[in-house]
């Protein structure tokens, strides 16, 4: 009895099966971060709709305020009381998804990325590799949830629980049963991809005799180098962010310094809001105040760096991919990628520093001394350390990519090289066996003559 061919099950057509569920999958987890509504936040009299950071449905400027601000504001309030409490949990649940759903969906990306090299058949890393990261993926994303449901101890569904302010309840609303469903896609996901990839025929470079020095320096020496360069840049760029210090400004009355996303001494009560909590009340009290101004500017510059910095991160995760294999003499995927992750990083890199720059309108003076800051459009306002670490970090991004894309093209160019002269060789010795064939012929036909 002939068994049925189930070979078209291990042809690459099938792997654009776990390709889509992927692909969807990480889409749901980007959909799942903009979720209007996340969870209902009962107070007995009061209840509040909540997205993932920020209040729905409460009155004047507090419905544009995150969980964050109701945590920090409550917190130097009555840090004792069932609400502050609440709101506390709320704002680190909702950081502790948000970062593990952003890992959850570099892994996917990553995962899809690879899954299309395998289909166009070039180097992806192997196997194990692979299948290892849509592991991550999925237990990154169960992490979310479960996180998130533990710190806001949050119901699922609708109990007979007296809730108050004293002892608020968190309900489970659309965005975490999306989230939850995405579970299963995810699942499926990966259980298809471990069932069609494991019969695939890798196809793992072997090393290639490429140049071994450049500017008499072994290669290997100056891929030392931009690694050190990219750490030294890791190191600046999160020193900066976290750092207090980015502006300052002068008044009449006082002078107050802030950080990227908040400021130290904006609120009285509060040594250190952030620029939206600020935005929100301030905006509503006086819209077309100084104050209002200043802090809607640092909020958008905030936002416009964070985001592009974002697309940078992500960038330097790939670029590390190929920087790896560069480093062992392989060739990740095309050759063309190499090129574009590094050239990226820096692109988001500065276009983040130069949007903060534009949006915020700080004065370069790292003392801020009035006398010689002339008026802005807005406010004195001047630059402390973090924009200058900014700007440093910017040189140090335009010369690691640099040095790295001269290098991979001094190498891979020599290598070509080396073929094309291998190839004129090899022409070059079979014109002379055809032409010594020849005149042996010749010589041959006159002496039988």
């Amino acid at each position: 009895m002939q068994t049925a061919d189930r070979s078209w099950l291990f042809t690459k057509k099938t792997l654009f099966l776990p390709l889509t569920l992927f692909s969807a999958s990480v889409l749901v987890m980007i959909i799942s971060l903009t979720a209007k509504k996340w969870s209902t936040l009962d107070q007995g009299e009061i209840s509040n709709e909540m997205s993932l950071y920020r209040c729905k449905n409460c009155v004047n400027y507090l419905k544009d305020w995150s969980w964050k601000c109701f945590s920090d504001y409550c917190y130097y309030d009555d840090s004792s009381s069932g609400n502050c409490i609440a709101y506390n949990n709320g704002s680190k649940a909702s950081f502790f998804y948000f970062s593990f759903e952003i890992i959850a969906i570099i892994s996917g990306l990553m995962v899809v990325e690879k899954i299309i090299l395998v289909i166009f058949d070039k180097n992806y890393g192997g196997k194990i590799i692979l299948c290892l990261l849509a592991a991550f993926m999925l237990i990154a994303h169960v992490m979310a949830i479960y996180i998130w449901s533990v710190l806001n101890d949050a119901n699922w569904y609708k109990s007979n629980e007296e809730c108050s302010i004293e002892k608020p309840c968190v309900y489970a609303e659309n965005g975490p049963f999306l989230a939850f469903a995405n579970i299963f896609i995810c699942s499926f996901a990966f259980i298809s991809l471990m069932i069609l990839i494991w019969k695939q025929r890798e196809n793992i470079s072997n090393s290639e005799p490429l140049a071994r020095y450049i500017w008499f320096i072994r290669v290997e020496l100056l891929l030392i180098i931009v690694g050190l360069l990219f750490f030294i840049l890791f190191l600046i760029v999160i020193f900066t962010v976290y750092h207090e210090e980015w502006v300052e400004r002068h008044t009449k009355d006082n002078l107050w310094r802030g950080g990227l996303s908040s400021c130290v001494a904006c609120e009285p009560k509060i040594p250190d809001f952030d620029w939206e909590c600020l935005v929100a009340r301030e905006c509503f009290v006086s819209p077309s105040s100084k104050s209002c101004k200043l802090y809607s500017h640092m909020f958008n510059a905030y936002k416009l760096y964070i985001f592009f910095d974002g697309l940078a991160l992500l960038c330097s995760v790939f670029f590390i991919q190929t920087y790896i294999y560069f480093l062992n003499r392989k060739i990740y995927g095309s050759a063309y990628m190499t090129y574009i992750y590094a050239i990226l990083l820096s692109v988001f890199h500065i276009t983040a520093t130069v949007l903060w720059f534009m949006e915020s309108d700080v004065a370069l003076d790292s003392h801020c001394n009035k006398k010689k800051i002339k008026p802005h459009k807005h406010i004195f306002t001047c630059s402390r350390l973090g924009p200058h670490l900014l700007m440093v970090s910017n040189f140090f991004s335009i010369f690691m990519t640099a040095l790295y894309c001269y290098i991979f093209y001094k190498r891979n160019y020599d290598y070509k090289s080396i073929i094309k002269l291998q190839e004129s060789q090899e022409q070059g010795i079979s014109k002379f066996h055809e032409k010594s064939r020849i005149e042996d012929f010749k010589n041959n036909t006159i002496l039988s003559d």
